[in-house]
């Protein structure tokens, strides 16, 4: 009884890629270097598709968050001789960072770590970050899928209550995936999640310096690990005056693309520092807990992609970082009753049915027909129905003589099998 008097539960409120009234949108605010906190809903425009909404509320971001980090463990493509690194020194500094960044979370949290190489590894599924975070083996020194891992990691299903980030660490090399980067731009600028890449620069140099001093020092100037070198798609150039200033090639343009339209963003090597993923996270986690998360009910909720645009007036010197945008899934179609099958009856209506690749009309049809002699004949004095393959018109022609040879008429029996004797050549 006291169930029963107990008020529902409230629906949990959906995020993007519904078709929910409610849409939430998470904004920080920078003025400079500062994060700018204390702002109102009457400080911020919104609109939606071009058409300026009425935010409900504005909160602060303090959401329980799901982060999944993405690590590149892929090897040198050129296949080199030598290893640089052992692979349990890479598992042990892999298991080092892990704990760190856990270590930033809150209790409510949760943590999961994907790795790329050749294939795609889920090291460990979502969990606490509470306890140590051991890390057994992880693969290393294969190609990399990391256009699949990475999109891999944004299709992830997120909670209405919890806020996705994926943080992903790359060398910024892709040889096997079976996706592009723009069709990864696609899957991130349309995912739910707060997307950083963070490019290891260094581990592209000590790739390159490598093979240079295996080449010009011991002659292995082919690849030793494999016969041979995959192709490979880059997201920077290369850089050989050693000034870590590599500009971004389209790959790389694409996916920056993507994760600034998820309100992350691309990390590159500065003058003297390299991100880490440590320090990314650190920076992307506190811009989080001072950002907002604003509510709105669209006021023309059409299906389709919608374009967010979020701006604080008030001061010129702000600036905004917000998802662009969000997807509400079209309602499927109402189904349709299927329409009757035609009835075949003369050989314009058999001919046009098995053009159009109505095969099982057609066969049903002659199994019908009474005395298929009559279809025979018209059949002969129509000539070719397809002079263009005749070995489709010879099955056809196939179709029509079985349906005569099995007749109990011994005129229609021989007329079936003179067909298939003057077919047979085709």
């Amino acid at each position: 009884l006291q169930a029963q008097t107990q008020p529902p539960p409230a629906p949990p409120v959906q995020t993007f890629r519904t078709a929910t009234d409610v849409v939430m949108v998470d904004v920080a605010v920078r003025d400079g270097g500062r994060m700018v906190t204390g702002l109102r809903a009457e400080d911020f425009v919104v609109t939606d598709n071009g058409v300026r909404q009425r935010i409900d509320s504005v909160e602060s971001a303090a959401v329980p968050i799901d982060l999944t980090l993405v690590v590149d463990l892929s090897g040198n493509p050129q296949g080199p001789w030598e290893r640089r690194v052992a692979p349990s020194s890479i598992v042990r500094q892999l298991e080092s960072e892990v704990n760190d960044v856990a270590g930033m979370l809150r209790p409510e949290d949760r943590i999961r770590l994907i790795a790329i190489d050749t294939e795609i590894h889920q090291v460990f599924p979502m969990r606490s970050p509470a306890a140590p975070i051991e890390i057994d083996r992880s693969p290393s020194g294969g190609m990399s899928a990391l256009f699949d891992g990475l999109a891999a990691a944004l299709l992830q299903p997120v909670e209405p209550a919890r806020r996705h980030v994926v943080i992903a660490r790359t060398k910024g090399l892709d040889t096997v995936s079976s996706i592009d980067a723009q069709a990864l731009r696609a899957v991130a600028e349309r995912s739910d999640a707060l997307f950083h890449l963070v490019l290891m620069e260094t581990a592209l140099d000590n790739d390159a310096a490598l093979r240079v001093f295996q080449c010009q020092f011991m002659g292995l100037c082919w690849p030793t690990r494999r016969w041979w070198v995959p192709f490979t798609r880059r997201l920077v150039m290369p850089d050989p005056t050693g000034t870590a200033r590599r500009g971004l090639l389209l790959d790389g343009q694409a996916i920056a693309a993507g994760a600034e339209a998820t309100g992350g963003g691309l990390h590159k090597a500065s003058t003297f520092a390299e991100p880490t993923l440590r320090g990314t996270f650190r920076k992307a986690f506190e811009d989080f807990r001072s950002s907002y998360v604003l509510r709105y009910t669209p006021s023309a909720p059409q299906g389709g992609w919608h374009t967010i645009h979020v701006s604080v007036p008030a001061s010129k010197s702000y600036s905004v970082r917000a998802r662009k945008g969000y997807l509400v899934e079209r309602p499927p179609a109402p189904a349709t009753a299927p329409a009757p099958p035609a009835v075949l009856e003369w050989l314009a209506d058999f001919t046009a049915a098995y053009q159009r690749g109505a095969y099982g009309p057609v066969v049903e049809g002659l199994r019908r027909i009474k005395d298929p002699l009559q279809m025979l004949r018209d059949f002969e004095v129509a000539g070719t129905p397809g002079p263009a393959n005749p070995r489709r018109e010879a099955v056809f022609a196939l179709e029509l003589a079985e349906a005569a040879v099995y007749s109990a008429q011994a005129a229609t029996r021989e007329a079936g099998v003179e067909m298939l004797t003057r077919f047979s050549r085709l």
